[in-house]
Protein backbone atom coordinates (compact mmCIF):
# COMPACT_ATOMS: atom_id res chain seq x y z
CA UNK A 1 0.00 0.00 0.00
CA UNK A 2 3.01 2.40 0.98
CA UNK A 3 4.37 1.42 -2.76
CA UNK A 4 1.11 2.99 -4.38
CA UNK A 5 0.75 6.23 -1.98
CA UNK A 6 4.30 6.78 -2.70
CA UNK A 7 4.05 6.19 -6.58
CA UNK A 8 0.55 8.51 -7.13
CA UNK A 9 2.64 11.12 -5.41
CA UNK A 10 5.52 11.44 -7.33
CA UNK A 11 3.02 11.02 -10.27
CA UNK A 12 0.87 14.42 -9.14
CA UNK A 13 4.26 16.21 -8.28
CA UNK A 14 5.69 15.42 -11.81
CA UNK A 15 2.28 16.29 -13.63
CA UNK A 16 2.03 20.15 -12.86
CA UNK A 17 5.10 21.60 -12.97
CA UNK A 18 5.91 20.26 -16.85
CA UNK A 19 2.11 20.97 -17.96
CA UNK A 20 3.22 24.84 -16.13
CA UNK A 21 6.66 25.10 -18.61
CA UNK A 22 4.56 23.83 -21.69
CA UNK A 23 2.28 26.10 -21.09
CA UNK A 24 4.28 29.23 -21.65
CA UNK A 25 5.32 28.26 -24.99
CA UNK A 26 2.32 26.20 -26.48
CA UNK A 27 -1.59 26.79 -24.60
CA UNK A 28 -3.19 22.94 -23.62
CA UNK A 29 -6.40 22.91 -24.18
CA UNK A 30 -8.79 22.63 -20.99
CA UNK A 31 -11.32 20.14 -23.07
CA UNK A 32 -8.12 17.45 -24.02
CA UNK A 33 -6.88 17.48 -20.61
CA UNK A 34 -10.39 16.76 -18.97
CA UNK A 35 -10.64 14.44 -21.42
CA UNK A 36 -7.31 12.64 -20.55
CA UNK A 37 -8.17 12.48 -16.91
CA UNK A 38 -11.65 11.14 -17.65
CA UNK A 39 -11.00 8.64 -19.85
CA UNK A 40 -7.55 7.19 -18.98
CA UNK A 41 -6.00 4.07 -20.53
CA UNK A 42 -5.52 0.95 -19.33
CA UNK A 43 -2.45 0.27 -16.91
CA UNK A 44 -0.36 -2.48 -17.11
CA UNK A 45 3.54 -2.79 -15.96
CA UNK A 46 4.87 -2.72 -19.76
CA UNK A 47 2.27 0.57 -20.75
CA UNK A 48 3.32 2.26 -16.92
CA UNK A 49 7.48 1.53 -18.16
CA UNK A 50 6.33 3.41 -21.69
CA UNK A 51 4.65 6.27 -20.27
CA UNK A 52 6.73 7.04 -17.62
CA UNK A 53 9.77 7.15 -20.76
CA UNK A 54 7.83 9.26 -22.59
CA UNK A 55 7.42 11.95 -19.58
CA UNK A 56 11.03 11.92 -19.26
CA UNK A 57 11.66 12.40 -22.64
CA UNK A 58 9.38 15.35 -22.52
CA UNK A 59 10.89 16.71 -19.80
CA UNK A 60 14.24 15.79 -21.13
CA UNK A 61 13.40 18.64 -24.00
CA UNK A 62 11.98 21.10 -21.47
CA UNK A 63 15.02 21.42 -20.07
CA UNK A 64 16.68 22.40 -23.00
CA UNK A 65 14.79 25.96 -22.75
CA UNK A 66 15.65 26.38 -19.23
CA UNK A 67 18.80 28.53 -18.15
CA UNK A 68 21.31 26.36 -16.56
CA UNK A 69 21.50 28.93 -13.74
CA UNK A 70 17.63 29.58 -13.32
CA UNK A 71 16.37 27.14 -9.96
CA UNK A 72 13.49 25.40 -12.10
CA UNK A 73 16.82 23.95 -14.53
CA UNK A 74 18.11 21.97 -11.01
CA UNK A 75 14.28 21.43 -10.30
CA UNK A 76 13.84 19.42 -13.96
CA UNK A 77 17.17 17.63 -13.38
CA UNK A 78 15.41 15.94 -10.40
CA UNK A 79 12.66 15.27 -11.87
CA UNK A 80 14.28 13.77 -14.17
CA UNK A 81 16.53 11.71 -12.50
CA UNK A 82 13.62 10.70 -10.40
CA UNK A 83 11.66 9.28 -13.15
CA UNK A 84 14.58 7.27 -14.34
CA UNK A 85 15.07 5.55 -10.91
CA UNK A 86 11.32 4.85 -11.13
CA UNK A 87 11.16 3.59 -14.29
CA UNK A 88 13.91 0.96 -13.31
CA UNK A 89 11.69 0.46 -10.06
CA UNK A 90 8.99 -0.46 -12.79
CA UNK A 91 11.04 -2.44 -14.79
CA UNK A 92 12.39 -4.90 -11.99
CA UNK A 93 8.45 -5.23 -10.48
CA UNK A 94 7.38 -6.31 -14.35
CA UNK A 95 10.61 -8.69 -14.38
CA UNK A 96 9.72 -9.97 -10.96
CA UNK A 97 5.92 -10.43 -12.24
CA UNK A 98 7.45 -12.21 -15.45
CA UNK A 99 9.53 -14.49 -13.02
CA UNK A 100 6.19 -15.22 -11.04
CA UNK A 101 7.58 -13.65 -7.87
CA UNK A 102 4.62 -14.07 -5.29
CA UNK A 103 6.57 -11.56 -3.14
CA UNK A 104 5.04 -8.65 -5.27
CA UNK A 105 1.61 -7.77 -5.60
CA UNK A 106 1.25 -7.02 -9.15
CA UNK A 107 -0.45 -3.66 -8.67
CA UNK A 108 1.14 -2.60 -6.34
CA UNK A 109 3.65 -0.23 -7.76
CA UNK A 110 1.28 0.81 -10.31
CA UNK A 111 0.47 4.84 -11.00
CA UNK A 112 -3.26 5.18 -11.38
CA UNK A 113 -4.40 5.40 -14.85
CA UNK A 114 -5.62 8.92 -14.43
CA UNK A 115 -2.37 9.74 -13.24
CA UNK A 116 -0.55 7.94 -16.14
CA UNK A 117 -2.07 9.54 -19.08
CA UNK A 118 -1.62 12.86 -17.26
CA UNK A 119 2.12 11.88 -17.87
CA UNK A 120 1.84 12.29 -21.51
CA UNK A 121 2.29 15.80 -23.38
CA UNK A 122 -0.77 17.15 -25.23
CA UNK A 123 -0.94 15.78 -28.80
CA UNK A 124 -0.70 19.28 -30.27
CA UNK A 125 2.39 20.55 -28.39
CA UNK A 126 5.51 21.82 -30.28
CA UNK A 127 8.43 19.85 -28.33
CA UNK A 128 11.72 21.93 -27.93
CA UNK A 129 14.90 20.16 -29.16
CA UNK A 130 15.87 17.35 -27.26
CA UNK A 131 19.16 18.12 -25.74
CA UNK A 132 20.51 21.72 -24.54
CA UNK A 133 23.30 23.03 -27.27
CA UNK A 134 26.57 22.61 -25.76
CA UNK A 135 28.31 24.29 -28.38
CA UNK A 136 27.91 26.88 -31.18
CA UNK A 137 26.61 26.28 -34.57
CA UNK A 138 27.08 28.57 -37.53
CA UNK A 139 28.61 27.82 -40.65
CA UNK A 140 30.86 29.69 -43.12
CA UNK A 141 28.25 31.66 -46.05
CA UNK A 142 30.78 33.11 -48.46
CA UNK A 143 33.15 31.96 -50.67
CA UNK A 144 32.14 28.54 -50.08
CA UNK A 145 32.48 25.30 -52.60
CA UNK A 146 35.33 25.84 -54.33
CA UNK A 147 34.66 29.80 -55.74
CA UNK A 148 37.09 31.03 -58.06
CA UNK A 149 37.99 34.33 -59.68
CA UNK A 150 37.84 36.24 -56.07
CA UNK A 151 39.18 39.61 -55.48
CA UNK A 152 42.13 39.38 -53.47
CA UNK A 153 40.70 41.70 -50.83
CA UNK A 154 37.30 39.76 -50.73
CA UNK A 155 34.97 39.71 -48.05
CA UNK A 156 34.61 36.29 -45.91
CA UNK A 157 31.52 36.09 -44.23
CA UNK A 158 29.75 33.26 -42.01
CA UNK A 159 26.38 33.54 -40.65
CA UNK A 160 25.65 34.59 -36.51
CA UNK A 161 25.02 31.65 -34.13
CA UNK A 162 21.43 32.18 -33.03
CA UNK A 163 20.88 29.05 -30.87
CA UNK A 164 18.25 30.22 -28.07
CA UNK A 165 19.42 27.33 -26.01
CA UNK A 166 22.65 27.76 -25.20
CA UNK A 167 24.25 26.40 -22.14
CA UNK A 168 27.60 28.16 -23.09
CA UNK A 169 28.90 31.86 -23.36
CA UNK A 170 30.59 32.57 -27.09
CA UNK A 171 33.25 35.29 -26.57
CA UNK A 172 35.08 35.11 -30.22
CA UNK A 173 35.34 34.07 -33.26
CA UNK A 174 38.66 33.56 -34.80
CA UNK A 175 39.02 33.60 -38.41
CA UNK A 176 41.87 31.88 -40.70
CA UNK A 177 43.19 31.53 -44.09
CA UNK A 178 45.58 29.05 -44.85
CA UNK A 179 47.81 27.57 -48.05
CA UNK A 180 47.10 24.23 -46.80
CA UNK A 181 44.22 22.68 -45.60
CA UNK A 182 45.72 20.69 -42.75
CA UNK A 183 44.66 21.52 -38.90
CA UNK A 184 46.00 20.98 -35.53
CA UNK A 185 44.13 18.91 -32.82
CA UNK A 186 42.09 21.85 -31.96
CA UNK A 187 40.90 22.33 -35.13
CA UNK A 188 42.94 25.66 -35.48
CA UNK A 189 45.06 25.77 -38.99
CA UNK A 190 48.86 24.70 -38.43
CA UNK A 191 50.21 27.66 -40.88
CA UNK A 192 47.71 30.08 -41.13
CA UNK A 193 48.57 33.37 -43.52
CA UNK A 194 45.91 34.90 -41.90
CA UNK A 195 44.35 35.40 -38.76
CA UNK A 196 41.73 37.92 -36.98
CA UNK A 197 39.85 38.02 -34.14
CA UNK A 198 35.88 38.94 -34.55
CA UNK A 199 33.84 39.72 -31.65
CA UNK A 200 29.96 37.82 -31.92
CA UNK A 201 28.01 40.86 -32.51
CA UNK A 202 26.24 39.83 -35.73
CA UNK A 203 22.66 39.96 -36.22
CA UNK A 204 22.05 38.42 -39.39
CA UNK A 205 25.70 37.05 -39.82
CA UNK A 206 29.23 39.16 -39.72
CA UNK A 207 31.73 39.49 -42.26
CA UNK A 208 35.37 40.64 -42.64
CA UNK A 209 37.75 42.69 -45.35
CA UNK A 210 40.70 40.51 -46.27
CA UNK A 211 43.66 43.48 -45.71
CA UNK A 212 45.40 44.25 -49.02
CA UNK A 213 48.49 42.32 -49.75
CA UNK A 214 47.57 39.71 -47.71
CA UNK A 215 46.52 37.16 -50.40
CA UNK A 216 48.34 36.81 -53.90
CA UNK A 217 46.49 36.51 -57.28
CA UNK A 218 45.43 32.98 -58.92
CA UNK A 219 45.93 31.36 -56.15
CA UNK A 220 44.52 28.32 -53.56
CA UNK A 221 43.63 29.28 -50.17
CA UNK A 222 41.18 27.52 -47.39
CA UNK A 223 39.73 29.69 -44.60
CA UNK A 224 37.17 28.61 -41.76
CA UNK A 225 36.51 30.68 -38.49
CA UNK A 226 36.40 29.21 -35.09
CA UNK A 227 33.88 29.83 -32.49
CA UNK A 228 35.57 30.60 -28.60
CA UNK A 229 33.36 29.51 -26.19
CA UNK A 230 33.07 28.70 -22.52
CA UNK A 231 31.07 25.84 -21.79
CA UNK A 232 28.70 25.19 -19.19
CA UNK A 233 30.37 25.20 -15.08
CA UNK A 234 33.63 25.61 -16.39
CA UNK A 235 35.90 28.71 -16.62
CA UNK A 236 38.30 27.49 -19.62
CA UNK A 237 37.66 28.26 -23.41
CA UNK A 238 37.13 25.86 -25.67
CA UNK A 239 37.07 25.63 -29.72
CA UNK A 240 34.40 25.06 -31.79
CA UNK A 241 35.00 25.55 -36.06
CA UNK A 242 32.05 26.09 -38.60
CA UNK A 243 30.12 23.50 -39.72
CA UNK A 244 31.34 23.42 -43.07
CA UNK A 245 34.96 25.08 -42.31
CA UNK A 246 37.05 24.74 -43.69
CA UNK A 247 36.29 25.78 -47.52
CA UNK A 248 38.68 27.07 -50.30
CA UNK A 249 38.65 29.50 -53.02
CA UNK A 250 41.07 30.40 -55.76
CA UNK A 251 41.90 34.47 -55.84
CA UNK A 252 41.76 36.18 -59.41
CA UNK A 253 44.71 36.03 -61.71
CA UNK A 254 46.16 39.21 -61.72
CA UNK A 255 47.96 39.58 -64.55
CA UNK A 256 50.41 42.79 -63.10
CA UNK A 257 50.36 41.83 -59.73
CA UNK A 258 54.25 41.46 -59.49
CA UNK A 259 55.03 44.96 -60.98
CA UNK A 260 52.61 46.34 -58.84
CA UNK A 261 54.20 44.85 -56.14
CA UNK A 262 57.59 46.75 -57.11
CA UNK A 263 55.97 50.35 -56.66
CA UNK A 264 55.23 50.74 -60.48
CA UNK A 265 52.12 52.14 -61.63
CA UNK A 266 50.82 52.27 -65.51
CA UNK A 267 48.53 54.66 -66.38
CA UNK A 268 48.23 57.40 -69.69
CA UNK A 269 49.57 60.32 -67.72
CA UNK A 270 51.97 61.53 -64.50
CA UNK A 271 49.06 62.91 -62.39
CA UNK A 272 50.44 63.60 -58.99
CA UNK A 273 48.84 61.27 -56.24
CA UNK A 274 45.52 60.56 -58.30
CA UNK A 275 45.84 57.58 -60.32
CA UNK A 276 44.03 58.32 -63.94
CA UNK A 277 42.89 56.14 -66.70
CA UNK A 278 44.70 53.30 -68.21
CA UNK A 279 47.72 53.50 -70.53
CA UNK A 280 45.62 54.01 -74.07
CA UNK A 281 46.65 51.71 -76.86
CA UNK A 282 44.81 51.71 -79.95
CA UNK A 283 43.80 53.60 -83.30
CA UNK A 284 43.19 56.79 -84.51
CA UNK A 285 41.34 58.33 -87.33
CA UNK A 286 43.10 61.79 -88.19
CA UNK A 287 40.34 64.40 -89.59
CA UNK A 288 40.21 64.22 -93.43
CA UNK A 289 43.15 61.93 -93.34
CA UNK A 290 44.25 58.29 -92.70
CA UNK A 291 44.29 56.05 -89.73
CA UNK A 292 47.03 56.09 -87.66
CA UNK A 293 48.48 53.49 -84.34
CA UNK A 294 48.62 55.11 -81.10
CA UNK A 295 50.49 54.74 -77.24
CA UNK A 296 49.94 57.17 -74.59
CA UNK A 297 51.62 55.71 -71.30
CA UNK A 298 53.04 56.67 -67.96
CA UNK A 299 55.04 53.98 -66.85
CA UNK A 300 55.73 55.42 -62.46
CA UNK A 301 58.02 54.00 -60.18
CA UNK A 302 57.46 54.98 -56.57
CA UNK A 303 59.99 54.31 -53.74
CA UNK A 304 58.18 55.42 -50.38
CA UNK A 305 60.47 56.66 -47.43
CA UNK A 306 59.04 56.49 -43.74
CA UNK A 307 56.66 59.32 -43.47
CA UNK A 308 56.19 61.31 -40.14
CA UNK A 309 52.79 62.78 -38.27
CA UNK A 310 52.27 65.94 -41.68
CA UNK A 311 54.54 64.71 -44.36
CA UNK A 312 55.32 61.83 -46.26
CA UNK A 313 57.86 61.81 -49.04
CA UNK A 314 58.90 59.45 -51.93
CA UNK A 315 61.73 59.20 -54.65
CA UNK A 316 59.80 58.99 -58.34
CA UNK A 317 60.63 58.21 -61.61
CA UNK A 318 58.82 58.20 -64.67
CA UNK A 319 58.49 57.50 -68.26
CA UNK A 320 55.99 59.43 -70.38
CA UNK A 321 55.19 58.74 -74.09
CA UNK A 322 52.88 60.15 -76.63
CA UNK A 323 54.24 57.42 -79.56
CA UNK A 324 52.81 56.94 -82.79
CA UNK A 325 52.98 55.16 -86.34
CA UNK A 326 53.00 58.54 -88.06
CA UNK A 327 54.69 61.46 -86.04
CA UNK A 328 53.25 64.56 -88.23
CA UNK A 329 49.22 63.64 -87.63
CA UNK A 330 49.36 63.17 -83.59
CA UNK A 331 51.07 64.51 -80.99
CA UNK A 332 54.80 62.94 -80.28
CA UNK A 333 56.87 63.22 -77.35
CA UNK A 334 58.59 61.62 -74.51
CA UNK A 335 59.32 62.69 -71.22
CA UNK A 336 61.60 61.08 -68.40
CA UNK A 337 61.73 62.01 -64.98
CA UNK A 338 63.06 61.77 -61.63
CA UNK A 339 62.98 63.54 -58.68
CA UNK A 340 60.91 64.04 -55.31
CA UNK A 341 57.10 64.06 -54.04
CA UNK A 342 55.89 65.98 -51.31
CA UNK A 343 53.01 65.59 -49.51
CA UNK A 344 51.96 67.92 -46.88
CA UNK A 345 49.04 67.67 -44.48
CA UNK A 346 48.20 71.15 -43.54
CA UNK A 347 45.19 72.17 -41.88
CA UNK A 348 42.10 70.56 -41.42
CA UNK A 349 39.36 72.16 -43.69
CA UNK A 350 41.39 74.10 -45.39
CA UNK A 351 43.87 73.00 -47.51
CA UNK A 352 44.28 68.99 -46.07
CA UNK A 353 47.10 68.41 -48.25
CA UNK A 354 49.69 69.96 -50.67
CA UNK A 355 51.39 67.40 -52.91
CA UNK A 356 54.61 69.02 -54.17
CA UNK A 357 56.35 67.13 -57.01
CA UNK A 358 60.17 68.60 -57.85
CA UNK A 359 61.73 66.77 -60.40
CA UNK A 360 64.28 66.80 -63.48
CA UNK A 361 62.84 66.02 -67.12
CA UNK A 362 64.31 65.01 -70.42
CA UNK A 363 61.75 65.78 -73.44
CA UNK A 364 61.83 64.79 -76.68
CA UNK A 365 60.16 63.38 -79.66
CA UNK A 366 60.21 59.44 -80.40
CA UNK A 367 62.70 59.96 -82.56
CA UNK A 368 65.04 62.32 -80.28
CA UNK A 369 65.34 65.12 -82.98
CA UNK A 370 64.28 67.46 -79.81
CA UNK A 371 66.10 67.81 -76.70
CA UNK A 372 65.46 69.74 -73.47
CA UNK A 373 66.47 69.64 -70.00
CA UNK A 374 64.14 71.21 -67.86
CA UNK A 375 63.20 71.46 -63.89
CA UNK A 376 59.81 70.79 -63.80
CA UNK A 377 58.03 72.15 -60.33
CA UNK A 378 54.20 71.41 -59.81
CA UNK A 379 51.92 71.49 -56.85
CA UNK A 380 48.32 70.40 -56.80
CA UNK A 381 46.19 71.12 -53.28
CA UNK A 382 43.05 68.92 -52.07
CA UNK A 383 40.26 71.51 -50.51
CA UNK A 384 37.96 69.68 -49.21
CA UNK A 385 35.21 73.18 -48.67
CA UNK A 386 36.13 73.73 -52.84
CA UNK A 387 35.56 70.31 -53.81
CA UNK A 388 39.27 69.81 -54.77
CA UNK A 389 40.40 66.12 -55.24
CA UNK A 390 38.00 64.67 -53.16
CA UNK A 391 34.39 63.69 -55.08
CA UNK A 392 31.32 65.20 -55.21
CA UNK A 393 28.60 62.47 -54.08
CA UNK A 394 29.27 59.11 -52.81
CA UNK A 395 29.37 55.42 -54.88
CA UNK A 396 25.65 54.60 -54.29
CA UNK A 397 24.91 57.80 -56.56
CA UNK A 398 24.07 57.53 -60.02
CA UNK A 399 27.05 59.98 -60.41
CA UNK A 400 29.92 61.55 -59.22
CA UNK A 401 32.10 64.29 -60.50
CA UNK A 402 35.99 65.15 -59.33
CA UNK A 403 37.90 67.93 -60.42
CA UNK A 404 41.97 68.70 -59.39
CA UNK A 405 44.06 71.88 -60.55
CA UNK A 406 47.64 71.52 -60.95
CA UNK A 407 50.19 74.75 -61.17
CA UNK A 408 53.80 73.82 -63.44
CA UNK A 409 56.65 76.30 -63.90
CA UNK A 410 59.38 74.89 -65.81
CA UNK A 411 62.94 76.59 -66.17
CA UNK A 412 65.26 74.76 -68.64
CA UNK A 413 67.63 74.96 -71.78
CA UNK A 414 67.10 73.20 -74.92
CA UNK A 415 70.21 71.93 -76.93
CA UNK A 416 68.39 70.65 -79.71
CA UNK A 417 65.08 72.09 -81.23
CA UNK A 418 64.05 69.81 -84.16
CA UNK A 419 60.78 71.04 -85.48
CA UNK A 420 59.74 72.33 -82.36
CA UNK A 421 57.91 75.83 -82.43
CA UNK A 422 59.43 76.63 -78.87
CA UNK A 423 62.34 78.61 -80.75
CA UNK A 424 63.97 80.49 -77.75
CA UNK A 425 67.27 78.31 -75.76
CA UNK A 426 66.01 78.75 -72.91
CA UNK A 427 63.10 76.81 -71.89
CA UNK A 428 60.34 78.89 -69.33
CA UNK A 429 57.34 77.94 -68.96
CA UNK A 430 53.75 78.37 -66.58
CA UNK A 431 51.78 75.55 -67.09
CA UNK A 432 48.46 75.66 -65.40
CA UNK A 433 46.21 72.07 -65.63
CA UNK A 434 42.35 71.10 -64.84
CA UNK A 435 41.55 67.16 -65.50
CA UNK A 436 38.17 66.33 -64.16
CA UNK A 437 36.00 63.08 -64.03
CA UNK A 438 32.67 62.40 -64.51
CA UNK A 439 32.22 58.50 -62.94
CA UNK A 440 28.88 57.07 -64.02
CA UNK A 441 28.13 54.97 -61.19
CA UNK A 442 24.71 54.04 -62.97
CA UNK A 443 26.41 52.51 -66.31
CA UNK A 444 28.54 50.68 -64.55
CA UNK A 445 25.74 49.13 -61.91
CA UNK A 446 23.84 48.51 -65.48
CA UNK A 447 26.65 47.18 -67.09
CA UNK A 448 28.38 45.81 -64.45
CA UNK A 449 31.62 46.79 -65.14
CA UNK A 450 34.61 47.91 -62.91
CA UNK A 451 34.31 51.47 -63.32
CA UNK A 452 32.61 53.12 -66.06
CA UNK A 453 34.28 57.70 -66.72
CA UNK A 454 34.22 60.30 -68.74
CA UNK A 455 37.35 62.36 -68.07
CA UNK A 456 38.50 65.79 -69.16
CA UNK A 457 42.09 66.92 -69.11
CA UNK A 458 43.79 70.30 -70.42
CA UNK A 459 46.73 72.12 -70.00
CA UNK A 460 47.06 75.88 -70.90
CA UNK A 461 51.04 76.89 -71.46
CA UNK A 462 52.36 80.12 -71.29
CA UNK A 463 55.88 80.96 -72.83
CA UNK A 464 57.15 84.18 -71.72
CA UNK A 465 60.23 84.00 -73.42
CA UNK A 466 58.62 83.06 -77.03
CA UNK A 467 57.80 85.74 -79.98
CA UNK A 468 56.20 84.31 -82.42
CA UNK A 469 53.75 82.37 -79.98
CA UNK A 470 53.83 82.33 -76.59
CA UNK A 471 50.11 80.40 -76.07
CA UNK A 472 49.46 76.76 -76.60
CA UNK A 473 46.76 74.76 -75.53
CA UNK A 474 45.98 71.04 -75.50
CA UNK A 475 42.64 69.11 -74.70
CA UNK A 476 42.27 65.67 -74.25
CA UNK A 477 38.96 63.77 -73.17
CA UNK A 478 37.47 60.74 -73.74
CA UNK A 479 34.83 57.57 -72.26
CA UNK A 480 36.23 54.86 -70.84
CA UNK A 481 34.40 51.30 -69.75
CA UNK A 482 36.45 49.52 -67.22
CA UNK A 483 35.84 45.57 -67.47
CA UNK A 484 38.24 44.29 -64.72
CA UNK A 485 40.56 46.30 -62.63
CA UNK A 486 43.48 46.30 -65.34
CA UNK A 487 41.62 46.57 -68.65
CA UNK A 488 38.99 48.43 -70.44
CA UNK A 489 38.26 49.90 -73.92
CA UNK A 490 37.32 53.63 -74.21
CA UNK A 491 37.25 56.03 -76.72
CA UNK A 492 39.71 59.57 -76.73
CA UNK A 493 39.53 63.07 -78.35
CA UNK A 494 42.24 65.56 -78.77
CA UNK A 495 43.04 68.85 -79.89
CA UNK A 496 45.39 71.24 -79.62
CA UNK A 497 49.29 71.83 -79.06
CA UNK A 498 51.27 69.69 -76.63
CA UNK A 499 55.20 69.86 -75.37
CA UNK A 500 57.95 69.08 -76.42
CA UNK A 501 57.19 69.94 -80.52
CA UNK A 502 53.56 71.99 -80.26
CA UNK A 503 52.55 71.07 -83.36
CA UNK A 504 48.63 70.66 -84.53
CA UNK A 505 46.47 67.71 -82.77
CA UNK A 506 42.99 67.31 -83.67
CA UNK A 507 42.20 63.48 -83.94
CA UNK A 508 39.70 60.59 -82.60
CA UNK A 509 40.80 57.29 -81.31
CA UNK A 510 39.40 54.05 -79.97
CA UNK A 511 41.14 52.57 -77.52
CA UNK A 512 42.58 49.76 -75.16
CA UNK A 513 43.31 50.73 -72.12
CA UNK A 514 45.74 49.22 -69.34
CA UNK A 515 46.44 49.81 -65.91
CA UNK A 516 48.22 48.38 -62.40
CA UNK A 517 49.54 49.84 -59.44
CA UNK A 518 48.70 52.89 -57.04
CA UNK A 519 44.73 53.39 -56.73
CA UNK A 520 42.76 56.54 -55.79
Amino acid sequence: MNKVLGALFLASVILLPPVLVSGQTVPIGSEKLTDSLVHPPGGSPAEQVSLLQDRKSFLERRLAALSPASADYSLVVDWVRELGEKIEELKHVRTSIGSGDSSIEPHAALVSGASAAALLPPKDLVLAPLQPQTKPDFRLSRPTSGATNEDPELILAWTEDKQSNKTYRLTKFIVEIASGEKREGNGRFSRPIFVKEVAPSGVLGQSIKVPKETLRSGEKYYWQVVAEFVPHGSTLPDLKAAANAPESFKTLAQTFEAFERRGLTLQRAVAGSDATEGAQFGFLKTFNKGTVYTADFALIYNRRFTPTERTSAAFQTSVQGNLTSKESESDDALQFRAGAIIDRNLKRNTINHLYTSLAAKYETDQKFRVGKIISENMLTPTIPSLGIGIPFGRPSNAVQFRWRPFFYFDIGRSFKKGDSRETQDTVVRLTPRVRTTLTLNFLRRALNLNDTFIFADDFFYFLPLEKTKSRHNMFTSGFVLQVSKDFGFGLTYKSGEAAPKFRPVHTFCGVLTIRFGKEE
